[in-house]
């Protein structure tokens, strides 16, 4: 009886890592990480930036720099739900696999042994992406926006005319 509820819930557990990527990928759902569709709703948003007004025919479009910022932002949180998850599913079947290596033992041990090594390749994972958005927060800075101004011609010319 403990075996069959065991190996329902590893199947359930695997179920629930498994299933949701096959629905979405028979489903057509487009994914935030599509790069072609990513590249696509960006060029429409340059495009609908136009010439109409402006100094020098360039336009500073607001609605377009919220969209994209509202993008990025959206696509940071589906990013952490998405490692969430992955982990979360991880620790699942590790959790499963050890149940049925103490129940079943043999070959479960190597199933155990291979989630709870694909469970410390992520964390590892993990743990290095973090570092290095760290660092980059800490390293990075970002310039506020200057006005484009155009150089002045006597300027230029006297530059010009003093190397001879």
């Amino acid at each position: 009886m403990l075996r069959v509820v065991l190996a329902i819930g590893l199947v359930i557990a695997w179920g629930s890592v498994l299933v949701p990527p096959l629905l979405r990928l028979l489903g057509g759902a487009r994914r935030p990480s599509d790069s072609i569709g990513s590249f696509r709703n960006n060029m429409s948003l340059l495009g609908n930036s136009g010439s109409a007004g402006g100094r020098d025919g360039l336009v500073l479009d607001l609605t377009a720099a919220r969209a994209s910022t509202s993008a990025a932002r959206r696509n940071r949180q589906v990013v952490k739900k998405r490692r969430r998850d992955i982990l979360v599913g991880l620790v699942v079947g590790a959790t499963m696999a050890l149940l049925a290596a103490l129940t079943f033992g043999g070959i479960a041990w190597a199933v155990f042994a291979l989630v709870a090594v694909a469970l410390a390749g992520y964390v590892g994972l993990l743990w290095t992406a973090e570092q290095a958005a760290l660092e980059r927060r800490q390293k990075v800075t970002y310039f506020p926006h200057a006005e484009r101004r155009e150089a002045e011609p006597a300027r230029l010319q006297r530059v010009g005319s003093s190397r001879g």
